[in-house]
This record gives C-alpha cells, structure tokens and sequence, in this order.
C-alpha cells in the first residue's frame, strides 16, 4: 500500500487542512527552531575551519535544516 501525499500548504502558501497540522506548542516550536538554528551555526562553523585547512571533510546541510530536525523530532524512543 502506497503513503499518502499531505500536503499542508496550497500553491499561494496558505495552510489547507488545518485538522492534519501536527499538534506542537509554541515551547515545542522555539525548541525546535533552536534547534535548526544550532544546526545552521554549527554548519557555517565547520565550513570555515574546513575552507581554512583545519579540518579533512565536512558536507555541509545549509538550507536543510527544517527537513532534518523535522525529520529527527518526528522519531519515537523506539525507532
């Protein structure tokens, strides 16, 4: 059986189907946009110290944020 598509915005940005937005508290929210801001710094970070030779490897994620934290908060304990 194939997953659904959900899709939470229209084509214009406007939320459609508001009985399927996930059930997250303004706490939750900033937690996780802390989160996608740590991510981010931590990324311009590693990208300076590998652009100056001072370390091997490092793929950034910059504009990615949201779909990994989003992805990684939507894990259970037993996942």
């Amino acid at each position: 059986m194939a997953n659904p598509i959900v899709q939470i915005l229209d084509s214009e940005g406007a939320v459609q189907g508001k009985d399927e937005l996930p059930g997250l508290n303004s706490q939750r929210l900033i937690k996780l946009y802390c989160l996608m801001l740590l991510n981010r710094r931590v990324d311009e970070r590693m990208i300076t110290l590998h652009r100056q030779g001072r370390i091997g490897f490092y793929v950034g994620s910059i504009g990615e944020e949201a779909s990994i934290i989003g992805s990684a908060a939507a894990l259970q304990p037993t996942d």
